[in-house]
Parts: structure tokens; C-alpha cells; sequence
């Protein structure tokens, strides 16, 4: 089962420049990758495997003119009034692409920032868990959604997912940070400290929870979060 630190570590990359390999981690291999372009909805992300699991991930803002700083940023301001930025069915797409392809697989997600944000909506919608990493909170804009006529696509998923209460899903934020701190988030919140001038990095992130916890299972934050699958299991999706 991926640790914390492997969650870290896969937000870290899908931050990647185009023209850039995406730096991938450890054993991990990237199955499908997607980049934000200036004539998209500036969803960034991938789909990260193993033998044994796979985790979408989900890139936050990433502000350079060379990707897609307006269509980010107008994401943002989404956020901000409440409204569920365009990118989140691209990011939904992506998480089906990935059952579709997972063999017997389990499946979850994670993202930094704006792509802790797209964590929580698409975690909500997918029935799957994710972990969010300073991301702002989704709750309201998840309630508001399912009675948003102007877009009817998320006004059904909103509506047929599950209570953003009872959403499997961590979102770990650093005490002060202003994005972490927006709203109420999905899941369960763990607050963790600031170390530093810095509150919002993954950087700040590692600090706070601690070199020792981020090597252990979500389920050591979580317990209602998936437990590893059996030897058994495992053989079955290897036959």
C-alpha cells in the first residue's frame, strides 16, 4: 500500500514542465499523462501505477506562460465564488480512464493546492479515496453544484455522490495557510503545523506531518480508508 510520502511525492510530479519527463517515484511508472495547455481548461495530471495500485494525480497552479496561467488562475477565482472550476470533469475523465485500465487494481487520488481542490470534488464524485495537500476546502461548492442548472453534467454527479461528509478522503492542511484554510473541506481534515516562513508548499507539507508519519498508510490517519489487498487477492489480478 502507498505511504503518505508517495502521495507527496506524486503531487510533487505532476507539476512537471512541458518538454520535461515527468519524475515519477520510485517503482511507480506513469500510465497516462495529460498536460495544461493555453487552449485547454488547464487540467494537468496522471495516472501513476504499480504492480499493485494506482494513484491519479492531479496537478496544482502552475503560473508559467509557457502552460496555462489564465485558464489556472480563472479556476481559482472559481473556487473563490464557490463554483467548481471547468478542469474537474477532466480530471473525472482521467479517474474513469483509470478504472477502465486497473485490472482488480484499487484506485485513489491525490493533488497539491488547486489539485487538492479537484482531489476532493473528483473523490466525491468517484466514490474513491484521495488525499488532499493543502487544498481549499469543496464541501460548499459540491452542495452548491448539484443544484446548478448552468452546468448539468456536475449537477449530476453532485447529486448521485455520496455525502462530502462521508467521503473517504484525507485533507491535510498547515495551520495558517490561506488556501488550506478556505472552506470546509471534504473528508477529514487533519491540521498539521507550520515549520517555517513557508505554509503552503509540499515542502511545509513534509514539515508538518514528519518524516516518520509520512512513511506509514493513510489508514494510520484514517481508519475507514481502504485496507491493502490480501496476497490472494493480489495472485487474482495477476492470473
Amino acid at each position: 500500500m502507498a505511504t503518505i510520502e508517495n502521495y507527496v511525492d506524486i503531487a510533487q510530479a505532476c507539476y512537471a514542465r512541458a518538454g520535461s519527463a515527468v519524475d515519477a517515484p520510485g517503482e511507480w511508472t506513469v500510465q497516462k499523462w495529460e498536460w495544461a495547455t493555453w487552449y485547454g481548461n488547464g487540467y494537468q495530471g496522471g495516472v501513476f501505477e504499480t504492480r499493485d495500485e494506482i494513484i491519479v494525480g492531479f496537478s496544482g497552479t502552475k503560473g508559467s506562460l509557457t502552460t496555462a496561467p489564465v485558464s489556472q488562475n480563472s479556476g481559482n477565482i472559481r473556487i473563490g465564488v464557490n463554483v467548481i472550476p471547468n478542469m474537474a470533469g477532466s480530471a473525472f475523465a482521467m479517474v474513469n480512464w483509470a478504472k477502465d485500465n486497473a485490472f482488480g487494481r484499487p484506485i485513489s487520488i491525490c493533488g497539491h493546492s488547486l489539485g487538492g481542490g479537484l482531489a476532493q470534488v473528483v473523490g466525491n464524485w468517484s466514490g474513491l479515496p484521495f488525499i488532499s495537500f493543502n487544498g481549499p476546502g469543496m464541501a460548499s461548492h459540491l452542495k452548491m453544484s448539484a443544484f446548478n442548472l448552468f452546468k448539468p453534467q456536475q449537477m449530476i454527479r453532485s447529486a448521485l455522490a455520496r455525502n462530502t461528509s462521508d467521503t473517504i478522503g484525507i485533507c491535510f492542511t498547515v495551520k495558517g495557510d490561506f488556501v488550506g484554510e478556505f472552506g470546509s473541506h471534504v473528508g477529514h481534515e487533519i491540521v498539521v503545523p507550520k515549520r517555517g516562513d513557508n505554509s503552503h508548499s509540499l515542502d511545509a507539507i513534509i514539515s508538518g506531518i514528519g518524516m516518520a508519519k509520512l512513511r506509514t498508510s493513510p489508514r494510520n490517519f484514517l481508519s475507514t480508508w481502504p485496507a491493502a489487498p490480501t496476497g490472494r487477492e493480489r495472485s487474482r489480478r495477476v492470473a
